[in-house]
């Protein structure tokens, strides 16, 4: 069963998103959340994950400085990662050399939320990455 990080500083986000997923027939995932960038990179920290749902703005550490870091650091770098925002995507990952993997535009269709995941998770695709090494 893959392991999808949900990071969103919305619960309603998250809980539509666990819920969703977890319900989707054929995609057999475990959700985890987190309210924030911070809180993700501790997560990753204690447990691998397969696949991460990153919200761009957020306190603490933003989505950007979450990606920015998981593509810089080798142990996570292959997690495939969705950006979920209600930024327009051409303008909010405008200079991030190694951007993300997909992007859902908020409110998404839960449709293509479920097929965006689903591709992120097929076949030949990396994840499980967990550090356990440098602080962030």
């Amino acid at each position: 069963m893959a392991l999808v990080l949900v990071v969103d500083d919305d619960p309603a986000v998250r809980a539509l998103v666990r819920e969703v997923l977890e319900a989707a027939p054929g995609l057999a995932v475990r959700v985890r959340e987190a309210r924030d960038g911070y809180e993700a990179l501790l997560w990753l920290r204690e447990e691998p994950v397969d696949l991460i749902l990153l919200d761009l703005r957020m306190p603490r550490v933003d989505g950007w400085g979450v990606l920015l870091w998981l593509k810089s650091n080798v142990r996570t770098a292959a997690i495939p990662v969705v950006v979920l925002t209600a930024l327009d995507p051409a303008t909010a990952l405008r200079g991030v050399a190694r951007g993300p993997d997909g992007v859902l535009v908020k409110p998404f269709d839960l449709d293509a939320l479920v097929g965006t995941v689903a591709a992120a998770l097929g076949p030949g695709r990396a994840g499980r990455g967990a550090v356990a090494g440098p602080d962030f």
